[in-house]
């Protein structure tokens, strides 16, 4: 009977072992949820010559290895072919065509391998006499840039009236728009208001977007109210009012207003510049660059003249020059990347400005 019980005993122990090491491999497979890009991945590349691509690895898994199958299995290294991965990760897989290989299309595969995880990434090279060049296309939209000196009439009413009494106020308004992109470039602001007639039982009263700016007494001719340069936004409002006229309550302050002005007065650059971000291996496999875009002259209200556009790539000038209406520039040895950031800008000569539309970058690659 003992020996029975020792035997039971025995049996059950191994089935709780086997329970274990199923719930071991379950949790662990479920734990395995990741990404891997590419699908595929297609090369040209000359006979003696080198190619780099990145596999990229999104999710959390542990021991992942990569190796490499196939007829081209021998022409394929990893950076890396065993990591862990915990959110994201990238390996570089480097494809090197001996001397002695034949031309036409060779196919291999890349095998992404974890616990319960399995990814086939085919991988065809077409071995020719001249590796295939590769393009980075980087784009930076359309803007505008300018240098701007002088004075632009913003908004502009005529034949306004304004009226107040202890019974009823007749206020007069109008809002104006400024560009966003010439705001940096305001030195100064102003209204120039004509006063046609009035009765001077009031003062007259200036709001812009809300704040009190003048509240004087005033006659018949011009009067200039200067705007706090910190008050002037995209999107301004001007209110023109008049107090009650005192011990006279029986009649009304009024101004009639012949005009009335919403100048501003630039002095700036409107200079844009952007940061694009490339590889180790994108930056030493350079081969030419080139810029590319569409130059209208951007009419900012104000005269403009023929100034040159600069273009800078890391500090360094790459054109300066005035830019015919498409511009495509060659930069060859011009252009110094670095591994990492890089910056681009474009600014131009004073008094002039332009709309640059369709501005790319395309860096050629071996």
């Amino acid at each position: 009977m003992k020996g029975q019980i020792d035997e039971f005993a025995l049996i059950l122990l191994a089935g709780l072992i086997l329970i274990g090491i199923l719930v071991v491999v379950w949790s662990s497979q479920a734990s395995t949820q990741i990404t891997v890009m590419p699908e595929s991945k297609h090369l040209t590349i000359a006979r003696g010559s080198s190619s780099s691509f990145y596999i990229f690895i999104n999710g959390t898994a542990y021991n992942i290895s990569l190796r490499s199958s196939g007829e081209i299995a021998s022409w394929i290294s990893f950076e890396r072919s065993k990591l862990n991965v915990e959110k994201e990760d990238k390996v570089k897989v480097f494809v090197n065509v001996p001397l002695s290989a034949s031309y036409g299309t060779h196919w291999g595969e890349i095998y992404v391998e974890a616990l319960g995880f399995k990814k086939i990434i085919p991988i065809s090279v077409d071995v020719s006499t001249q590796t295939k060049e590769n393009t980075i296309p980087i784009s930076f939209g359309d803007f505008s840039v300018g240098y701007i000196i002088g004075e632009e009439t913003i908004a502009e009413r005529t034949n306004l009236n304004v009226e107040k009494s202890y019974f009823s106020e007749f206020p007069s308004s109008f809002a104006a728009l400024i560009p966003e992109e010439k705001l940096p470039l305001i030195s100064r602001g102003y209204l120039q208001i004509i006063v046609d007639q009035t009765n001077s039982l009031g003062n007259l009263r200036v709001e812009f977007n809300d704040n009190n700016i003048f509240d004087k007494k005033v006659g018949v001719g011009e009067v200039i109210v200067e705007i706090p340069k910190e008050l002037i936004k995209k999107s301004n409002s001007v209110f023109l009012k008049t107090n009650t006229p005192g011990f006279v309550f029986w009649s009304s302050s009024f101004y009639k207003i012949a005009l009335v002005r919403f100048v501003v007065e630039y002095n700036g650059t409107i200079f844009r510049e952007f940061n694009f971000s490339l590889e180790e291996f994108e930056v030493k496999n350079y081969k030419d660059g080139k810029i590319s875009l569409f130059a209208k002259k951007y009419e900012m209200g104000l005269p403009q003249k023929q100034a040159k556009l600069i273009i800078k790539i890391n500090g360094k000038t790459v054109y300066e020059d005035v830019p015919p209406y498409y511009l495509v520039e060659r930069l060859g040895e011009k252009i110094e990347l670095n591994p990492g950031i890089n910056t681009i800008s474009f600014s131009t000569e004073k008094g002039g400005s332009y709309l640059l539309e369709e501005v790319t970058l395309t860096i050629y690659q071996y």
